[in-house]
């Protein structure tokens, strides 16, 4: 259940700023930073990801791979919220879970078995 408190924030039943962390592919950078926005200006602290490989053609090793991708489960765990980033849908018919890629689609199973709110962020919808 969420409130906002009169300085804006949203807000878990216990008092605290309820927290979301963006899942998806690191391909959709621009559409992370209009999810981001958007919920940190709904009052949110927002966990998003800080290295977009894919999109800004960075080459990591299987270490630093293997890094980031615990450092996002960690965000996970700390979340209230998980916001999957979907891919854009050129036909306008495609269900949400097949807009999202393998590693995204384990993310929301991950966070399914550890009882987080989804919610999903469409850049189709987004002005």
């Amino acid at each position: 259940m969420h409130t906002k408190t009169p300085d804006g924030r949203d807000t878990q039943i216990d008092g605290s700023t309820t927290i979301v962390c963006l899942c998806g592919s690191a391909s959709q950078k621009i559409d992370f930073e209009a999810a981001g926005y958007r919920e940190t200006m709904a009052g949110k602290i927002v966990l998003p990801l800080i290295v977009y490989s894919t999109s800004d053609g960075i080459s990591l090793t299987s270490e630093q791979k293997m890094l980031l991708g615990v450092l996002h489960y960690q965000k996970m765990d700390m979340a209230h919220e998980i916001l999957a980033i979907l891919k854009p849908d050129p036909t306008g018919k495609l269900k949400p879970k097949k807009r999202l890629g393998d590693g995204a689609r384990n993310e929301l199973k991950y966070a399914k078995e550890h009882n987080k709110t989804i919610n999903y962020f469409d850049p189709d919808l987004q002005q």
